[in-house]
């Protein structure tokens, strides 16, 4: 079963991470992008050994913005920046998104104390579901997490 993508984009140059998460609209509200968020973040300090982690969100996605303000202050992060027309849209015929930008450095992380193991529970596992994926719909920065 197939609920989304999580990517973690490494900068090596730059000793830093970009991660972000796109779920398929039948998964938004379970939890799901923290749960990457954590386990990516545990990749990326306790395994990569790098300095940064960074993320960031449509202006307007209200739902990716509470979830990723959640988990940046559980890890002593902060906003770094709004981006006024950052990412074009719609070859250009529509106005740009805006992003807010977060991060989280490796010492943020470890005086929060990183992170937890991640354990699966049964009773969360998502049912397969037999809607079909709208990837303009569940990409389209909207409402999802």
């Amino acid at each position: 079963m197939h609920v989304g993508v999580a990517n973690l984009d490494c900068l090596w140059e730059n000793r830093r991470v970009h991660t972000g998460v796109s779920l398929y609209r039948p998964y938004w509200g379970r939890g799901y992008a923290g749960e990457r968020a954590r386990a990516l973040l545990s990749v990326t300090f306790d395994r990569l050994d790098l300095d940064v982690a960074s993320v960031a969100h449509f202006e307007g996605n209200e739902n990716s913005k509470r979830q990723m303000e959640g988990w940046v202050e559980d890890f002593g992060g902060r906003e770094d920046a709004y981006i006024r027309n950052a990412v074009p849209r719609d070859d250009g015929d529509a106005e740009p998104w805006n992003l807010r930008s977060y991060s989280i450095t490796a010492a943020d992380y470890r005086d929060a104390g990183g992170a937890p193991e991640v354990e699966l529970d049964p009773e969360n596992v998502p049912e397969p579901t037999s809607e079909p994926t709208d990837l303009d719909r569940a990409n389209d920065g909207g409402d999802g997490a």
